[in-house]
């Protein structure tokens, strides 16, 4: 069987059990009932809950925290989102991987891929020099470019894409096609939807930072 490439936000991942593992380690990190305080774990968990079939009800009206806890009913490890206001509620993030992608989560995966080229340079200049970058979230020496991804932190890029969206229609509006092969995935169609995409990040390119491949070894 084919492996199925996938991602979480701005994270690539060859395969899904590549996207699984990635979790379990955030899972591994902390014992039951403990807050998740590394913002690089509560990035990876907001941007697997945004990927829920229905996100403003697992949000609310904001993230508070989240906590490692056996899931009620099950032998598992899990998450809890706690929201602003106290509400609370599991989500089974291997239900969120293995599920058919939400448009939302399409239309991400799109916009991804259209702005390469500016992630794809940022890259780049970071590593002119041939000396060695440290990953902006752990602080690991990063050695080849190939192990290095550039990411939006601040803001992330559910933010950056959120606000585009919303500009441009909504969600449902920004159609997507399979690329041409040059690049895994899919697209916006709209050419225009494209540049725009690309100018946006432009303007936020400030909020930029190399960190550590998920893929990097693969």
């Amino acid at each position: 069987m084919a492996k199925k490439p996938t991602s979480i936000g701005d994270r690539s991942f060859g395969t899904l059990e590549e996207a699984k593992e990635a979790v379990r380690h955030v899972v591994s990190a902390y014992v039951d009932g403990a807050v998740v305080t590394a913002p690089e774990h509560i990035e990876l968990l907001t941007d697997l809950v945004y990927m829920h079939r229905d996100p403003p009800r697992k949000v609310g009206d904001g993230i508070d925290h989240f906590i490692i806890d056996h899931v009620p009913g099950t032998p598992n490890r899990g998450f809890k989102v706690v929201q602003v206001g106290g509400a609370s509620d599991f989500f089974s993030w291997k239900k969120i991987i293995d599920a058919p992608p939400t448009t939302r989560t399409r239309v991400t995966k799109a916009l991804v891929n259209a702005g390469r080229p500016i992630t794809d340079r940022f890259r780049e200049e970071a590593f002119a020099s041939g000396a060695p970058v440290p990953c902006a979230a752990t602080g690991e020496l990063i050695y080849a470019k190939t192990d290095a991804v550039a990411r939006h932190h601040a803001p992330p890029l559910r933010e950056l894409a959120a606000v585009f969206v919303a500009e441009h229609g909504g969600w449902e509006a920004i159609e997507v096609v399979d690329t041409d092969g040059s690049l895994p995935g899919q697209m916006p169609s709209d050419p225009a939807i494209v540049l725009a995409w690309r100018e946006w990040q432009e303007r936020n390119i400030g909020g930029l930072r190399i960190e550590l491949s998920p893929r990097r070894g693969a």
